[in-house]
């Protein structure tokens, strides 16, 4: 593995924990971005329908649902990531998901970590190793993987 796929698996690891609330508000981005009737503005404010120059233009239209579709697949990306993520840490032994928990949920340091689970650097790192190669080998197929990170 490379530096910058490390970096990239460590840094879907850190956003599992944040991912669900980032999801809600994607889902809620996405639904605010879609009118709830097709056609005007005013159609939409439930005043009468009339040709006015306010009435949602054929060019607006497109434009929100090119933000909708962008909005959806990266929705989409980060609840498969999320999904990906998740079923390889259930599947790793105890003390990597124990690993896991501390690193990239709690954020402990090393040391603290080191002394939770009864290890030395040098285990914390091969472990450390062992989860993002986990990870990697899991996700690493991923074709949407960077939109769903960031």
């Amino acid at each position: 593995m490379n530096k910058a796929e490390v970096r990239l698996t460590e840094d879907a690891l850190y956003a599992v924990k944040d991912l669900p609330g980032r999801i809600l508000e994607l889902q809620l981005e996405v639904e605010s971005l879609r009118p709830p009737a097709p056609g005007s503005v005013l159609k939409m404010t439930g005043r009468p329908v009339a040709k006015t120059p306010f009435d949602t233009s054929e060019t607006e239209t497109w434009g929100i649902k090119r933000a909708t579709c962008h909005e959806a697949r990266e929705l989409q990306a980060k609840l498969e990531l999320n999904q990906r993520i998740r079923q390889c840490v259930d599947e790793m032994p105890a003390q990597e998901q124990e690993f896991v928990r501390l690193v990239y949920g709690k954020e402990l340091p090393r040391h603290h970590v080191g002394t939770k689970m009864g290890i030395n650097p040098r285990q914390y790192y091969r472990l450390r190793q062992r989860v993002i190669e986990r990870v990697w080998e899991r996700i690493k197929d991923y074709s949407m993987l960077e939109m769903a990170v960031v």
